[in-house]
């Protein structure tokens, strides 16, 4: 079964990601799997990943956001993550709506299921008061990987 404990690589995430957008985020995450194997054609997975950007108000106010893209491009699932304590404008025509995390994922078309049962653990931790707590208080990637499957377990 996929897991995002299994399926995120510690290197691939950002603790204090940069950037003044969810595009900039994006293409930061994005750099962090250049040269990942599980992508099999970096131009096509670049090209379908600008196509869809899902953006969640969470509960506690810890919005996140997923871009994300479907493609042949991929042979397995892959994810990187970023946090960014003050948080990146979700739209433009309300800059006040912040998002703390970014969570970019890569699906192969046939594993639309797999990709369906993530969304939902992202969104039974963001509704977590203790787990986001543990996410805003990992201090280096491996803590944030450690909480993430942590939390994910918990459900």
């Amino acid at each position: 079964m996929i897991t995002l404990g299994n399926t995120l690589k510690v290197e691939d995430i950002i603790i204090d990601l940069p950037g003044a957008s969810v595009a900039d985020a994006t293409r930061d995450l994005m750099n962090l799997l250049r040269h990942d194997k599980r992508i099999t054609d970096w131009a096509k997975f670049v090209d379908s990943m600008g196509q869809t950007d899902i953006c969640v108000a969470g509960e506690l106010k810890t919005n996140f956001c997923i871009p994300h893209s479907r493609s042949q491009a991929v042979r397995n699932m892959v994810i990187a993550a970023g946090r960014c304590s003050g948080g990146l404008p979700m739209s433009a025509s309300d800059p006040s709506e912040r998002c703390h995390y970014v969570f970019l994922i890569g699906i192969p078309s046939a594993m639309d299921g797999e990709y369906l049962r993530l969304i939902g653990s992202l969104s039974r931790i963001f509704h977590s008061a203790t787990a986001v707590g543990q996410l805003n208080a990992a201090e280096t990637a491996a803590e944030f990987h450690a909480a993430l499957g942590s939390a994910e377990r918990a459900f």
